[in-house]
């Protein structure tokens, strides 16, 4: 358990999202900064400006995807062993070997399961199809070995909290902030303009094609 009996020093590791993420940076480490000590973010890409109180250390952003699960996940792990903070937020799989790492160190990890990692394995292009079913065996055995290490874990979705151990899971949805939206009258629906909003990235994986052929 993390107390106050002394200074409260947070790590947020991303080796995978920019530093201007706005679940991790915005949502998550602006509101941390609001209640505790100290609330570090380390990763690659992005804004390096520190704001909102939220202390950010920029890394040498990865050259290809094998340079950044060895040498950038190294260098997330030496910047955590030079804070020395007493909590530790990982945000992605890979960097679940520097939880563990950290954990017989007596520090206090949280996961931050963002996506359904499983599930996932059909939409990397990078992994052969024949290869698929193997990956998606050691997915689900990640998700056993991390959700029994780590401290905690938090998930995006209800059907991500199920991959991981009930008791120390807890669910937070990525919704929008609301007040950032301006505020409208509302209008009779069978009146106004038709209108349709995406919010997310566009790309294949994320039903760009669907999209296209529904707007047909």
């Amino acid at each position: 358990m993390v107390t106050r009996g002394s200074e409260l020093r947070i790590l947020h590791l991303t080796s995978a999202h920019r530093l201007d993420d706005v679940r991790i940076r915005i949502k998550i480490c602006r509101t941390l900064a609001g209640k505790y000590d100290e609330v570090h973010l380390a990763g690659p890409g992005g804004d390096e400006a520190s704001s909102d109180a939220v202390i950010v250390h920029k890394i040498s952003s990865p050259r290809n995807r094998l340079h950044r699960m060895a040498i950038t996940t190294l260098a997330l792990m030496v910047k955590a062993v030079k804070l020395r903070p007493n909590l530790v937020h990982v945000h992605d799989p890979e960097l679940l070997p520097v939880a563990i790492i950290l954990r017989t160190f007596g520090i206090v990890v949280v996961y931050d399961a963002h996506e359904d990692l499983v599930s996932q394995v059909g939409c990397k292009s990078w992994i052969p199809v024949m290869v698929q079913p193997v990956a998606r065996t050691f997915a689900r055995v990640v998700n056993w070995i991390s959700g029994r290490t780590v401290s905690a874990v938090i998930t995006a979705t209800p059907a991500i909290a199920a991959c991981f151990p009930q008791q120390k899971t807890s669910l937070v949805r990525n919704f929008p902030i609301v007040r950032e939206f301006p505020t409208v009258s509302p209008s009779d629906y069978f009146h106004r303009k038709d209108r349709i909003i995406y919010a997310g990235g566009l790309s294949w994986k994320r039903g760009l094609q669907e999209m296209v052929a529904a707007m047909r």
